[in-house]
């Protein structure tokens, strides 16, 4: 059975550091590239993808976990990982979202508590609201500014109607629009895994998004500040071909894991700045 070394070469899973585990838990993608099988044996996934050898990943070695719909994967694995603390996001091959499941391990309570607060006012998903909307203004003038754009840079919708033409012209329009889907399930699952740090996890994911989807909420913000890396990358494809994009969006993603760490947190602190001075 191949040891963890192997699988990220044999697989080109791109396996970065957790800053909830620095140094040992990583990002795992299964199933992006061709169909697998995912088993538990004792406290380890083991995964058989077609024309592999199948091989062994310890959950302490996992931070989050991102699958293709491709991947046969019983509930009762998916429960012992989310027991584990790591949460799963499943994608199709188009991108489009199909489960969300959150673990159970948050460590920081702060963010937590202060959101449970909040949440009992009647007036918090019009507060949250207004917050979210100058967050969007704000990533969207960053991102105008890093991409030399003309124009208003409070124009949400303008902006992001401009970069789905960009991206059409670049990629094509059937691929572009399952390139924003990926991305988006992407930097989801980033922020969800983030969020569960700060203990927003299974226990309290309801009460919070009784009127919100957190994750979703705060992805929308990180992925326009995110846009000049997006565009970029889709500048320099030549005829991608649709089995590729999956994994050199993997890549991509991964591979400026740092700038986006830091990009994400920057939103989650002014997050939790907010809920400090309305607390």
């Amino acid at each position: 059975m191949a040891s963890l070394p192997a699988y990220k070469e044999k697989y080109r899973v791109m396996q970065t550091e957790s800053s909830l585990h620095p140094g040992s838990a990583r990002a795992l993608y299964i199933g992006h590239q061709r169909p697998c099988h995912v088993r538990m044996e004792g406290q380890a996934l083991v995964i058989q993808c077609t024309h592999m050898a199948e091989c062994s990943v310890p959950l302490r070695h996992i931070a989050r976990i991102h699958l293709s719909t491709r991947v046969d994967m019983s509930l009762q694995v998916l429960a012992r990982c989310t027991r584990r603390g790591i949460p799963v996001v499943v994608a199709d091959p188009q991108g489009e979202i199909i489960l969300r499941a959150l673990g159970r391990e948050g460590i920081d309570e702060g963010l937590r508590l202060r959101l449970q607060r909040l949440s009992q006012d009647f007036e918090w998903p019009a507060r949250f609201d207004n917050w979210h909307r100058a967050q969007m203004m704000r990533a969207t003038r960053i991102a105008i500014r890093r991409l030399g754009w003309e124009g208003n840079a409070d124009t949400v919708r303008s902006t992001e109607q401009r970069s789905r033409n960009e991206l059409s012209r670049h990629l094509g329009k059937r691929t572009a629009h399952r390139v924003v889907k990926q991305w988006h399930s992407l930097t989801l699952a980033w922020m969800q895994a983030a969020l569960q740090e700060h203990g927003i996890d299974a226990r309290s994911d309801a009460w919070v998004n009784d009127h919100i989807d957190l994750a979703s909420s705060l992805a929308a913000p990180l992925e326009r500040q995110l846009l000049p890396l997006l565009l970029q990358w889709a500048a320099n494809q030549e005829n991608p071909a649709p089995e590729t994009i999956w994994q050199t969006l993997i890549d991509l993603f991964e591979g400026r894991h740092q700038t986006i760490e830091r990009t994400g947190r920057d939103l989650l602190n002014r997050l939790h700045r907010w809920l400090v001075e309305n607390d």
